[in-house]
């Protein structure tokens, strides 16, 4: 491993889950790159460079947070923007990832947030939203 190697945690029962399963190839294979990527120095440089921007010194974004421009993006083997949008779309759709804070009409970085939102598209009644704070039921 390389000095300063990230990973990304994956639970099973995302794996295991029928949203994850009825994804496309391409997004899953997506949504496994954003885990890693959230979790490296260009990513939390990044956002920090973001903030610091827009007048928020010292501000600090939740971890769940994460940004993916093409730059970054294409170190990875995303070289598309087309295909890589239409990807983070399904995505979103699907509640794995959602966007926190938009910024494209100003053609500055979008900050994205991991989201629990699938599970309850996978028929799920209740759960503890983490990256809210928040309980969520269904009827």
């Amino acid at each position: 491993m390389k000095d300063g190697d990230k990973f990304g945690m994956i639970y099973a029962s995302l794996l295991r889950s029928e949203a994850f399963k009825q994804l496309s190839g391409p997004a899953k294979q997506l949504y496994i790159t954003l885990r890693v990527h959230a979790n490296t120095k260009e990513c939390h440089s990044c956002m920090h460079k973001h903030a610091e921007s827009e007048g928020f010194e010292g501000m600090h974004y939740p971890e769940t947070c994460f940004v993916f421009p093409g730059k970054q993006a294409a170190a990875y083997g995303y070289t598309d923007r087309s295909n890589t949008g239409k990807y983070m779309k399904e995505l979103e759709r699907a509640g794995f990832i959602r966007k926190y804070e938009n910024n494209s009409h100003r053609w500055k970085v979008t900050i994205y947030q991991f989201s629990g939102d699938w599970k309850l598209k996978d028929g799920g009644t209740t759960y503890h939203n983490v990256d809210k704070n928040v309980v969520c039921h269904t009827t």
